[in-house]
């Protein structure tokens, strides 16, 4: 079993992200697999329809003042955002020694958005920025995970301090991807847990033995175990070992349940392999 071959990585902002934390996560992966690092500015087109409504406002706290929400003023903050994640995505590919490239676009946020875009992975950070020091607005990307057809890691912390990763094995045909993209993805520092939900212990002696190599030559650790019987007891194992990733298969409409399943159960990040 040879490894993930990673050549370019795409990650997509818009206005609520946090530029800088979602560009420093893309670049470090692209870094750990020498991949070029693609990113995309959305301007919302939910924002600019907004704008045109009479009731439309922005207020701005502590001292709760409201204005007029107008189209030129959209245009300023979606240029300005879109210039930061520029800035901040040359900036970590020069520290880096990374190939890069920068879009910007303008639609609805989903999978028409960024379809002509080739790549290996898509990051999404669904995780937003802080908005007068203390609210989130709920993410744009969170219907994403089923409409995107290629693999896709949905940050949703920042700097988490979990220091697990778990890869949840089924009856996939892609089972060998989606080993490899989450050994690829996982943070190096971390442990990783392989649950195999169809698992015996002659299943898990015949994946790990093609594994192992691989994880013996890159340092990491590995715990295979076989997973509880249903989907709730496998959800509860999961939140038990409070990981930072949860690695997956999807595809079909069973493992696509499972990825909801999942992040709904979870507040950690998850990596949807295609």
């Amino acid at each position: 079993m040879s490894e993930l071959i990673i050549r370019r990585v795409l990650i997509a902002c818009d206005a609520a992200c946090d530029i800088q934390e979602a560009v420093e996560g893309a670049a470090a992966l692209a870094d750990r697999s020498n991949a070029a690092l693609h990113g995309v500015f959305l301007e919302d087109e939910n924002l600019y329809r907004l704008a045109g409504l009479p009731f439309g406002r922005q207020v701005k706290l502590p001292f709760v003042a409201a204005q007029a929400l107008d189209h030129d003023e959209i245009e300023k903050l979606s240029s300005a955002m879109g210039a930061a994640m520029r800035r901040s995505l040359a900036e970590a590919a020069r520290q880096r020694g990374l190939g890069w490239s920068f879009d910007v676009v303008r639609g609805f946020p989903g999978a028409a958005a960024l379809a002509e875009f080739e790549a290996d992975i898509l990051i999404i950070q669904e995780a937003t920025r802080l908005f007068s020091g203390s609210w989130r607005p709920r993410s744009s990307w969170s219907e994403l995970s089923e409409g995107y057809s290629r693999t896709m890691l949905i940050r949703r912390t920042m700097r988490s301090p979990a220091r697990t990763a778990v890869i949840l094995l089924d009856k996939q045909e892609n089972r060998e991807r989606i080993l490899l993209a989450g050994h690829a993805v996982a943070n190096p520092q971390h442990e990783v847990v392989v649950l195999l939900r169809d698992g015996t212990d002659s299943a898990i002696a015949a994946v790990s033995q093609a594994f192992e190599p691989l994880a013996l030559a890159s340092g990491r650790k590995i715990r295979w175990e076989v997973a509880s019987a249903g989907m709730p007891n496998v959800l509860r194992e999961i939140v038990q070992l409070e990981p930072a990733l949860v690695v997956t298969g999807a595809g079909e409409k069973a493992n696509d349940q499972v990825v909801r399943d999942l992040i709904a159960a979870t507040r950690c990040d998850v990596l949807v392999v295609r």
